[in-house]
This record gives C-alpha cells, sequence and structure tokens, in this order.
C-alpha cells in the first residue's frame, strides 16, 4: 500500500503540474494573441493596397468634380481605367450619379 499511496501522490502532482501548465500557457498564449491580433490589424490599416484604395477613391471624387465643372470643354468624355485606373472611373461615376440624384430630388 505503500508504493500504491506514493504512486497515487506522484501521479496527482503530476496532473496537477500538467494542469498548471497548460493554464499558465493558456493564459501566457492569451495574452500575447492580443498584440498579435493588434499588429495585424495595424498592417491591415496602413498596408500599400488599402493606401491605394483610398487615393483612388480619392482621385475618383475629384474626378467628378471636374467632369461637373466642365473643365475638359464640352466635347463627350470617355473613361477607361484598368486596376485601381477602373476603381477611379467607378468612384467617379458614383459621385456623378450621387449628385444628379441630389439635384433631382
Amino acid at each position: 500500500t505503500a508504493i500504491q499511496d506514493w504512486l497515487t501522490s506522484r501521479v496527482a502532482m503530476e496532473l496537477m503540474r500538467q494542469g498548471a501548465m497548460y493554464t499558465v500557457l493558456k493564459s501566457l498564449l492569451a495574452a500575447m494573441a492580443w498584440p498579435a491580433t493588434i499588429l495585424v490589424a495595424a498592417d491591415f490599416i496602413d498596408s500599400r493596397w488599402s493606401i491605394a484604395i483610398d487615393r483612388s477613391d480619392k482621385a475618383g471624387r475629384l474626378l467628378a468634380d471636374a467632369l461637373r465643372k466642365g473643365l475638359q470643354g464640352n466635347r463627350p468624355v470617355t473613361l477607361v481605367g484598368f486596376s485601381l485606373g477602373a476603381r477611379v472611373v467607378f468612384k467617379c461615376l458614383q459621385a456623378l450619379a450621387e449628385t444628379e440624384k441630389n439635384v433631382l430630388s
């Protein structure tokens, strides 16, 4: 029985130690997960692609203002774009459509 008691106490101590390790590691991983998530979000916010999209949206609004004011004269305008240029054209057309909708209502 002494060996059985010793073995039972050793198993119980090992289980408690393993449980404590999982608890400590779990809290440690949780503590490290938030900063990692924040860094990923910050990288997404400041990524080159996000900046390029924001600038193309602004360029689309500026193009819409230029077309609205007639800076190109009275000739017909053909808008062609590829990649972010297509986004500029799309945002320009959206801004023009919103302006027309506001004028009509």
